[in-house]
């Protein structure tokens, strides 16, 4: 334990008393919990970002596409500017709902209702009155137990797993660990491809799921690039953990001229245009993520600039081949 971790840990504990009144009161029925009627799976993490929930949400929201389903994602809409309930929709920027609500209405091209609503329970009532969706996928919903989902997925990442992790501000836990008892399943994200069932074992064991809790791993899937693959780019990125990302691009042999590293959900000013239109001006390739494009976009780079960027989509695998055993645990 670091010493800064250490000093911190006084106040994790104050944090932590803080969300242990929080979630008793909710246990014990003393706020209020909808249950709603409708289909409903909840997709979260006990940790502040980066377990991968925006591919994982579109993976669920494909499943239900590719069964005939009529689906709707429901997310708070994190780093927008504006508030209430909206849908994403044509015109929608990250300002208007949020970099990745706008990705995720853009991946599936209208096909799915995107909207935002930081009031989850009246988001989804709407929902239900005007759309009428089968299903609802609420993004990021872990800590918003004011609804129940029929089923909760609790994200946590390989490389940063909540069993080895502290509660804010000595670690990135938003809540002590055993909030994960509230978990229907639990995937274990952003896994090595070639991960061993050893080594999956070990970590179901050290998770400690409760009985009829089931785990599963899964591992970022990239697609093609389109076009050629350039031989050098420049990789801009705003996201929580861009390394298996940048070790993706440098294993394809794309040299990386330099990486602009922004913070998760960054909102480019023009200084930042200016030192991207600097760093772009002698590489081929701009090459970024699917949700940082939706800013992008929209910040004021010069065409020229533009011009070369080339988006990095990415999805996710199940592996150990239990895909279809976690689609079959869905609500129908």
């Amino acid at each position: 334990m670091t010493v800064l971790r250490y000093l911190l840990l006084p106040f994790a504990a104050l944090y932590a008393a803080v969300t242990d009144v929080r979630n008793w009161l909710f246990d014990h029925g003393r706020l209020a919990v909808t249950h709603p009627g409708m289909p409903t799976v909840g997709i979260g993490n006990l940790t502040v970002g980066g377990t991968g929930k925006t591919p994982h949400t579109e993976f669920l929201a494909a499943h239900y596409l590719d069964k005939g389903r009529s689906v709707a994602i429901l997310s708070r809409g994190y780093g927008r500017r504006t508030r209430g309930f909206r849908y994403a929709d044509g015109n929608s920027t990250a300002d208007d709902v949020g970099d990745e609500p706008l990705q995720m209405f853009r991946r599936f091209r209208g096909k799915v209702c995107v909207a935002v609503g930081e009031r989850r329970a009246p988001a989804i009532t709407r929902l239900g009155n005007e759309r009428k969706p089968d299903v609802v996928v609420l993004d990021d919903i872990f800590q918003h137990r004011y609804v129940k989902p029929r089923i909760t997925i609790l994200l946590t990442d390989y490389a940063r797993p909540y069993y080895a992790d502290f509660v804010l501000p000595a670690g990135r836990l938003r809540e002590r660990r055993k909030g994960a008892r509230r978990a229907d399943i639990i995937i274990v994200t952003k896994c090595p491809n070639d991960l061993s069932q050893q080594e999956a074992r070990d970590i179901v064991g050290r998770l400690q799921p409760d009985e009829g809790q089931r785990v599963f791993f899964t591992t970022m899937t990239y697609a093609p690039l389109p076009g050629d693959v350039p031989q050098k780019a420049l990789l801009i990125t705003g996201i929580a953990r861009p390394e298996p990302l940048e070790n993706h691009l440098r294993g394809m042999g794309i040299a990386l001229t330099s990486h602009l590293n922004f913070p998760d959900h960054h909102r480019f000013s023009p200084a930042d245009v200016r030192r991207i239109s600097v760093a772009a001006a002698d590489v081929p390739a701009i090459i970024t993520t699917a949700k940082d494009f939706q800013r992008l976009r929209h910040a004021g780079l010069p065409p020229q600039v533009m011009e070369k960027i080339i988006v990095q989509d990415i999805t996710i695998s199940v592996l150990f081949a239990e895909e279809a055993a976690l689609k079959a645990l869905l609500p129908t």
